[in-house]
């Protein structure tokens, strides 16, 4: 699936090699899962599915993480190519995303005794989706300082959300599997990472490429050079540079507004789809998770007479 999706803006999102990875995938997916079923020792005790606090949380920390590394992938980019940090620079003011994270994760199990793990997973998702449309309006000029505001629910969101997922999905198994139990938490975090990056991706490219060759289509570059510069900003940098010396200054600033254009074009849309794929986890979340929260006063001890 994750072929699939990643090789679309290349081949077509509608082209034979799409359709039939995608095809393929669902039918291993369905194998799979009727392998383990009829499996007397299967490696993934499918039936814990029915239980709703591991089902809800496991899609809770799977949307977080989709979420999560397709934002992350693309806000370091931005940081790189558009604003023109070096990947050290980049790095450190990615910083104050975790400590937010940090701040909030030690007050999710707090909160979700007080609240329930559905109110405070979907909360998280919500906050998360966001931060991920605050992100989608910006642009080359826009303060750093504001997108480490817009990173605040980002942080916060998925402090809330990792923690309590976590805890849900480990809560309502018994002794004996737990080892399932955490095995699921870590891959739900995967494959959620993994489809983040490349959903967003991928449409981040598709758009960027269209862009790219609209805000192109006048100037007589070469085909090949047209391509480098829907292919990446670093390569389309590049051909900046050369046209310089062969059409003049004024064909280097177009190229080069030509790859910003198309590189927000694509993260605004790719921002967009998170925020709607995070939305959507969270209205799941709230639907999916039961309604139960723990007492403080189930968790004193009982004192017989």
């Amino acid at each position: 699936m994750t072929f699939a999706i990643i090789e679309a803006p290349e081949v077509g999102w509608f082209h034979f090699q799409t359709l039939a990875v995608t095809a393929a995938a669902v039918v291993f997916l369905l194998a799979f899962v009727w392998w383990e079923k009829r499996c007397h020792e299967p490696m993934l005790d499918i039936t814990l599915f029915k239980r709703r606090p591991f089902a809800g949380g496991s899609y809770g920390i799977a949307t977080a993480f989709f979420g999560l590394f397709g934002f992350v992938f693309l806000v370091t980019q931005y940081f790189q190519l558009v604003r023109g940090y070096g990947a050290f620079e980049s790095g450190l003011r990615t910083l104050p995303f975790a400590l937010f994270t940090g701040i909030t994760a030690p007050l999710a199990p707090f909160a979700a005794r007080r609240f329930g793990s559905r109110w405070v997973v979907s909360i998280g998702l919500a906050l998360m989706a966001l931060a991920c449309a605050f992100t989608s309006a910006n642009d080359a000029s826009t303060s750093y300082h504001l997108i480490v505001w817009q990173t605040l629910p980002l942080g916060m969101g998925l402090g809330l959300v990792n923690a309590t997922g976590t805890d849900t999905i480990m809560a309502g198994l018994p002794k004996e599997k737990a080892g399932i139990g955490s095995a699921v938490n870590d891959t739900a975090r995967e494959l959620g990472g993994t489809l983040g990056v490349a959903a967003m991706g991928s449409l981040f490219a598709s758009l960027y490429s269209r862009t790219v060759a609209a805000d192109l289509a006048h100037l007589p570059l070469p085909a090949e050079a047209l391509k480098l510069c829907q292919g990446s900003v670093i390569a389309g940098a590049q051909v900046a540079q050369d046209a310089r010396s062969l059409l003049g200054a004024e064909a280097e600033r177009v190229i080069r507004a030509a790859l910003t254009h198309g590189f927000l074009d694509g993260f605004h849309a790719a921002a967009l789809l998170g925020a709607g794929f995070l939305a959507f986890g969270a209205l799941g979340c709230l639907l999916l998770l039961p309604q139960h929260k723990n007492s403080a006063r189930a968790c004193r001890p009982t004192i017989r007479t």
